[in-house]
């Protein structure tokens, strides 16, 4: 099965779980722990999407996450430790743009 293929049948998964859990908490009336439960979710829009939901509870969570480290090729960390290197090389100015557009 490919990577894509994988990713998006987990995505599917846990929404469908998440809402068996909803379904379930709202028939059983135990509408506390429904709310007890979807605190982090609180500063979501009360208009986002299910699936928005999902994702974020994903990302916090944490269960979806590879076991494996996600590193980068070697010519690509090769680039970025070369950008990091040449940083040093231009000095540090005292103001930035931003600042000196304010003093004008």
């Amino acid at each position: 099965m490919n990577k894509k293929l994988a990713i998006a049948m987990s995505i599917l998964l846990a929404m469908a779980f998440q809402q068996a859990i909803q379904a379930e908490e709202l028939e059983s009336g135990n509408q506390v722990a429904a709310d007890s439960s979807s605190n982090n979710t609180k500063l979501l829009d009360a208009n986002s999407e299910p699936a928005t939901q999902t994702w974020l509870e994903l990302q916090r969570s944490g269960n979806q996450a590879s076991p494996h480290a996600q590193t980068l090729s070697g010519p690509v960390m090769q680039n970025v430790y070369e950008r990091y290197k040449e940083s040093f090389s231009r000095p540090i100015p005292q103001m930035t743009e931003q600042d000196a557009r304010k003093i004008k």
